[in-house]
């Protein structure tokens, strides 16, 4: 294979993506489907993993729609890992040249839907901009694999 692959939680990020240049699985929002799925992308022979889609806002500073390319990835557990940083600088510098202001900082991920605005509070005080479900699982298998990790997400509206 030797692309990137892609895990996206739902269909419709699956669709946002060009067809045939990446290998894309859909983990249906379900954390293990998504460890499952970047299993199978490295098994196949996937240079490194990206995750891909919607992230809950955390972040009152963040606006519906923002592109987040976050440094870090934080899982409830207090584990942690960094994103490949060249491949962060080489999407910083196309979301530049595209008129796509990027924001960086940290993504929370839970095995959870989190929709009580006092837990997200919370969740925002570790330092967490945005919250997923997906991007912890595909972080920890990378990291085990030994290949890069990114995140690319755009951040719904943040808790109140």
């Amino acid at each position: 294979m030797a692309a990137v692959g892609v895990v996206t939680g739902l269909a419709a990020e699956a669709r946002c993506l060009p067809s045939g240049l990446l290998h894309v699985v859909c983990s249906g929002g379900r954390p293990e489907q998504a460890r499952a799925g970047a299993a199978a992308l490295l098994q196949a022979g996937a240079a490194g993993l990206v995750s891909f889609g919607l992230a809950g806002g955390l972040d009152p500073a963040l606006r519906p729609g923002s592109l987040l390319l976050p440094e870090r990835i934080l899982t409830g557990e207090g584990d942690s890992w960094t994103v490949a940083s060249g491949w962060r600088a080489q999407l910083l510098r196309l979301a530049a040249d595209a008129g796509l202001p990027a924001t960086g900082g940290s993504l929370a991920g839970s095995d959870r839907l989190l929709q009580d605005p006092a837990a997200k509070r919370l969740l925002f005080a570790t330092g967490a901009r945005a919250v997923d479900m997906e991007s912890h699982a595909v972080a920890a298998v990378a990291r085990a694999a030994g290949r890069p990790v990114i995140v690319v997400r755009a951040t719904g509206r943040p808790a109140r």
